[in-house]
């Protein structure tokens, strides 16, 4: 597809993005790159990767071998995993849940970003409110967890996060938690194996 590259000084004020900065012009010189996606399309989808400092061999490998999975890339959430580096990257555009690959399910009470380091210890969970407003969010995971805010019940375990406001609105709080009877690949207790 057509791309639009720009290499240019660009002229902003960080007011307009967040009133806690004074009011002041800033130029910057700024690397832009963008896919048109034309007027009003219906229906329409695309996923890209960026890889800087490669040559055209290490891209064509890398769209062969892609090194991320696209989990999930509808409307009400966009989602991606590095399996490799166990890490899991979500965008909830509406409350909403989703099954990890070789996982459990994974939801949220309100619109948020989520990433999941996973490990043998357990689970670093961030959550971030890109609408820089303090916010409690609730993730849900139905699985048994144990650690900070967990708060267990029959169908899995639910961890709460007191999203900042004021000069830190926006900023991610992470927080580990235990998977109980850990069990490799991200699969808790009693999963279905995938295959």
């Amino acid at each position: 597809t057509d791309l639009t590259l720009r290499n240019r000084t660009e002229a902003g004020d960080w007011h307009d993005i967040n009133h806690c900065y004074d009011p002041e012009t800033a130029e910057q010189d700024v690397f832009t790159l963008f896919i048109d996606h034309g007027k009003r399309p219906e229906n329409a989808g695309y996923a890209y990767i960026i890889k800087p400092g490669t040559d055209a061999h290490g891209a064509e490998y890398t769209a062969s071998s892609p090194p991320v999975e696209v989990v999930s890339n509808r409307p009400e959430l966009q989602a991606v995993r590095n399996a490799e580096a166990g890490v899991t990257e979500l965008a909830f555009y509406e409350a909403g849940e989703t099954e990890l690959p070789g996982g459990p399910k994974l939801g949220v009470d309100t619109p948020c970003l989520v990433l999941i380091r996973e490990s043998e210890e357990g689970l670093e969970l961030s959550v971030a409110n890109p609408r820089n407003e303090s916010e409690t969010v609730n993730v849900h995971v139905d699985c048994p967890l144990e650690g900070e805010a967990v708060n267990r019940g029959e169908d899995g375990s639910s961890v709460a996060f007191e999203l900042p406001g004021d000069r830190t609105a926006g900023s991610s709080v992470t927080k580990t938690v235990k998977r109980l009877d850990y069990t490799p690949s991200f699969a808790c207790p009693n999963s279905a194996p995938q295959g």
